[in-house]
């Protein structure tokens, strides 16, 4: 079994002796930290399946998204998380109104942190309002809006209606994550991205802001 392999079956089985094992090692062998983070990832991709298979339950997904914070502390930042005066970019992140599921956004929300990006975390349960009125006083370059329900799709709907209604759309780049959304309902909402990894989103982002440097 490869040190991929070790680190996925570890984080599937929510084995912290396991998983800090194998992150101590990966540390020690320099290995680049966005495969690493890659890795961990596809583990937490495990447990979302064998909770949507009714094999792992809520409160093993919560200790799935803690164990992945404690693993991501063995990494080297890439830049002084919440230190530096000049991150890569700000973004603001929010669970949608009714939807009360944050450890996806969590993630991301670490990922995005290690990768030298602000973070505004909104929370759970954030209505369209608040999200317009986030925009308005953060000016962020990326509005993530995150959910698991179904219902979470039309809540993304409404708060991107608003923002083209106080003509704040396309003042920052809208991206949408989560349990409820694929590629094709992000396109139907209207979003500017989508991503099914956190890993994914920070690469969108990073291109995003490079992109910027060169207009």
């Amino acid at each position: 079994m490869d040190e991929q392999e070790m680190l996925v079956t570890a984080v599937r089985d929510l084995n912290e002796r396991s998983l800090f094992a194998c992150m101590e090692r990966l540390a020690k062998e320099k290995t680049d930290s966005l495969l690493v983070m890659k890795w961990l990832q596809q583990g937490m991709d495990e447990v979302g399946k064998l909770y949507e298979q009714g094999d792992y339950f809520i409160a093993d997904l919560i200790v799935a998204g803690i164990l992945f914070k404690k693993a991501i502390a063995y990494l080297p930042p890439a830049t002084p998380i919440k230190k530096r005066d000049d991150p890569l970019g700000r973004i603001v992140i929010g669970v949608m109104k009714g939807d009360i599921h944050d450890v996806g956004k969590d993630i991301v929300i670490q990922t995005l942190e290690y990768g030298g990006f602000e973070v505004i975390d909104l929370g759970v349960d954030v209505n369209d309002q608040a999200f317009v009125a986030a925009v308005e006083q953060y000016h962020p370059d990326f509005l993530m809006l995150c959910g698991l329900m179904s219902f979470s799709v039309q809540e993304m709907q409404k708060t991107i209606d608003r923002l083209k209604n106080r003509n704040l759309f396309g003042s920052c780049s809208v991206v949408v994550g989560g349990g409820c959304m694929d590629y094709l309902t992000s396109q139907e909402v209207g979003a500017d991205y989508y991503s099914e990894t956190p890993i994914g989103n920070l690469k969108y982002c990073i291109k995003v802001m490079e992109d910027k440097k060169h207009d």
